[in-house]
């Protein structure tokens, strides 16, 4: 007899969007559920694997990974790759909130529109300041190339209402061809 999986709680529902959402590999949704309530169960923040996730994606991104090669959720969870050092959250220090990092803010055409609808400059820097712009004659963003077709499939399936708010719409967005 099959054993019935545990109702899931409802007051992680948003942490679950939130991490569901972050990580780039999306097959087998009910089992990565049923790990990751396993994993809050046993005392693990619901935040911090979503901020690990999507820390893993832009790892991948800027390798330049096939999303065929990355794991599934349920079992990206269960190894408890989110422990790894590379993904872990930064150290708190006394300049909670300040940027102590010594990194120039961005100067990328687009980045006050991404600013100012809340974008963090860690997301722009991996998935906006890679993209080329190109405006049509009245000086809209008409098309933004992406460097590969995995940051173009990221960008349309994740990023898409940034962008909008960002830019007012949605421009095409293509993978970039390197002239040969």
């Amino acid at each position: 007899m099959a054993r019935k999986p545990k109702p899931f709680p409802f007051a992680l529902e948003p942490a679950w969007e939130a991490f569901w959402r972050a990580y780039p590999r999306r097959d087998s949704k009910a089992k990565a559920r049923e790990v990751f309530a396993a994993l809050v169960a046993a005392g693990v923040d619901p935040a911090f694997l979503a901020r690990a996730a999507e820390r893993q994606a832009r790892a991948w991104a800027g390798k330049g990974i096939d999303q065929m090669y990355f794991p599934y959720a349920k079992t990206w969870l269960g190894q408890r790759v989110f422990e790894d050092d590379a993904l872990a959250d930064p150290p708190e220090g006394d300049h909670q909130g300040e940027d102590v990092s010594g990194i120039p803010e961005p100067t990328h055409e687009l980045w006050p529109a991404f600013q100012a609808i809340g974008m963090d400059r860690d997301k722009f820097e991996t998935w906006i300041r890679p993209l080329a712009v190109t405006r049509a004659a009245d000086g809209v963003v008409a098309v933004l190339d992406a460097p590969t077709a995995f940051h173009a499939d990221y960008v349309r399936s994740r990023l898409d209402p940034d962008v909008r708010r960002a830019l007012g719409r949605s421009p095409e967005i293509t993978v970039r061809r390197v002239p040969k």
